[in-house]
């Protein structure tokens, strides 16, 4: 009768070769977890980088300046204000003041600082302008 004190050599091998096939299985979700997680910072930075410019741009007359261009971050952006509706009196009772307002719609095209000639992405909203 013979006494089993451990794992034959075949038994070592056939686990290892589990254990090797499960690791290359498992290490490119890793690699492809931290791909994901670069994009989603790439994404996160160009949502950031919108809400500033809608906020700078937000600010500003579109009546008055309908181009111009900026940069914010790495990235750069030109934008175009376009008139949709007429100019229309409109009273402020605050100022005591009437000023012609229409609506213009801003279309932004943001690009890498350091390749203007390729749009990464695109926006575009309303906004009031007015004459003084």
């Amino acid at each position: 009768m013979r006494i089993n004190r451990g794992f034959g050599l075949i038994e070592v091998l056939v686990a290892s070769v589990i254990l090797v096939s499960l690791l290359a299985a498992v290490l490119p979700l890793f690699d492809a977890g931290n791909t994901q997680m670069q994009r989603v910072e790439q994404v996160e930075l160009l949502l950031s980088a919108k809400k500033r410019i809608y906020n700078r741009l937000a600010a500003l007359n579109p009546a008055q300046q309908n181009t111009g261009n900026g940069s914010d971050n790495g990235y750069g952006y030109r934008w175009l204000a376009e008139r949709k509706t007429e100019f229309r009196p409109q009273y402020a009772p605050e100022a005591n003041e009437v000023h012609d307002l229409a609506l213009f719609e801003v279309t932004v095209a943001i690009f890498q600082a350091d390749n203007p000639d390729k749009t990464i992405d695109s926006f575009s909203f309303n906004i009031i302008g007015w004459t003084e």
